[in-house]
């Protein structure tokens, strides 16, 4: 089973209900597997940040770090992040860099429209969307139906 999470780092909402998703990850992290897809009409900073950082098997260390606190993080912060997760500076910002990255980050953007998701923060489990994304309750209960439904 897999709960996905599609979402903005730089959305207010997407930095709001993180905390609630945390609470989801410690809670079912044992029996689900979790995902995330950045979701923005252009490549932002930040998510470049965590694409570079996953090539440096950093990924949601790089997420948690973004989504901490109120203020977006600037090029020299960020890097400043990859230090303290102990990445390779060098390949790190050669990665920051590439071309290739954008390009992905503008795929998955059209492709996840084409699919019907024009909102973030948006869950889905099992490829079925929860309707209240920030309902802690209703993610749960959709969580628990389906590790119902998929050991029968």
């Amino acid at each position: 089973m897999t709960l996905l999470e599609i979402s903005d780092i730089e959305c207010s909402k997407c930095r709001e209900y993180k905390p609630v998703y945390d609470k989801i990850y410690k809670k079912f992290k044992s029996k689900i597997r979790f995902g995330f897809i950045h979701y923005s009409s252009y490549p932002t900073l930040s998510a470049i940040a965590c694409n570079a950082a996953a090539k440096q098997g950093k990924f949601w260390e790089m997420l948690d770090s973004l989504m901490f606190g109120n203020k977006l993080a600037d090029t020299l912060q960020i890097v400043r992040m990859a230090k303290n997760l102990g990445m390779d500076l060098k390949q790190f910002n050669k990665d920051l860099n590439d071309p290739g990255v954008s390009s992905r980050l503008e795929y998955n953007f059209k492709l996840l429209k084409a699919y019907g998701i024009y909102a973030t923060p948006t869950i889905l489990i099992n490829g079925k969307p929860v309707f209240d994304s920030s309902s802690m309750v209703e993610i749960e209960n959709q969580i628990k139906s389906e590790l119902l439904t998929t050991s029968k």
